[in-house]
């Protein structure tokens, strides 16, 4: 039962981030930002807790600028006609040196970051971050993220907004001769899938109770693969999510585990993302959605 509860709860962050993966491959767009976002989130979250002393704030004001950062993004991305690829990429570019210079300004360290580490110089409030079980964590992280991912299935597969959507991604062009606009569409998946990873991004920080760097440790990535092996199914990223953590904690077992000496400790870290690296190359193609007009009829 301990195993299963691990899993459930290490599974929420890469669960969120598959969830935006997902909205942002239904309009076209593949979200090599997320893995970027995360980790500015996270950081975000971290610096907004010491400011505010209120971390339910520093997640929504860490979401505010996930969002905005996303939203200016896929403008840019859609005015210029740019490759969203490259976009994607100098987000996480940009991601990785605005926390590096925010940390060494504000903190004076590129480190990890925590309360027990800085407090000789930094006032942060008792209880900032609190420690809660993994039982708890259950009920507080894990039924919200799966409710809030399941919401997803009804949300694009009967909604007019989620119906356009997908056809944003299959056939723009027939959302342009019913007078729509593909490019909301685009731009709305680019903001989802950043908040999506700015939650997850903010789990992370708050059950480490401190921002280490690179902390989404390729959860970005993974994610992107977790929508692939899922068939771009919502079901099917909520199993491949849990597959993957799955992966990772018994990679992180393995390590501990007596007799096991044969096997190289850096091939152990790097299970999930093996596993990742298969389902790219060897994976199935999807199969694309039936185009459906009426998701365009006013």
């Amino acid at each position: 039962m301990r195993i299963i509860l691990n899993i459930l709860v290490s599974s929420v962050p890469l669960m969120l981030a598959s969830a935006g993966a997902l909205i942002s491959e239904y309009a076209g767009v593949l979200a090599v930002f997320i893995d970027g976002i995360i980790n500015l989130s996270a950081f975000l979250t971290f610096l907004f807790a010491y400011c505010t002393g209120n971390t339910l704030a520093a997640c929504l004001l860490s979401g505010l600028c996930a969002a905005a950062v996303s939203v200016l993004a896929s403008v840019y991305t859609e005015k210029t006609e740019s490759n969203p690829f490259v976009t994607g990429i100098a987000l996480n570019l940009f991601s990785a040196g605005f926390t590096s210079v925010c940390s060494s300004v504000v903190f004076k360290t590129k480190g990890v970051l925590s309360p027990a580490i800085l407090k000789a110089n930094f006032n942060f409030a008792e209880g900032l971050f609190p420690t809660i079980s993994n039982g708890t964590s259950v009920f507080a992280l894990f039924i919200p993220t799966l409710v809030c991912v399941l919401f997803l299935f009804p949300v694009m597969k009967y909604t007019k907004w989620g119906l356009r959507l997908v056809v944003a991604g299959s056939d723009p062009k027939l959302l342009k001769k019913k007078g729509v606009n593909p490019a909301f569409y685009r731009c709305s998946s680019w903001l989802l899938a950043a908040v999506f990873a700015s939650a997850a991004g903010s789990v992370l920080t708050l059950r480490l109770s401190s921002f280490v760097p690179n902390i989404s440790s390729g959860r970005g990535w993974i994610a992107l693969a977790a929508v692939f092996l899922g068939r771009r199914n919502v079901f099917g990223v909520i199993a491949s999510s849990l597959l993957f953590t799955a992966a990772g904690y018994a990679a992180d077992s393995i390590q501990t585990a007596a007799g096991v000496s044969f096997i190289p400790p850096s091939v152990l870290p790097a299970l999930p993302y093996i596993a990742a690296i298969a389902v790219f190359f060897f994976g199935k193609k999807p199969v694309k959605s039936q185009k459906r007009s009426h998701a365009i009829k006013n």
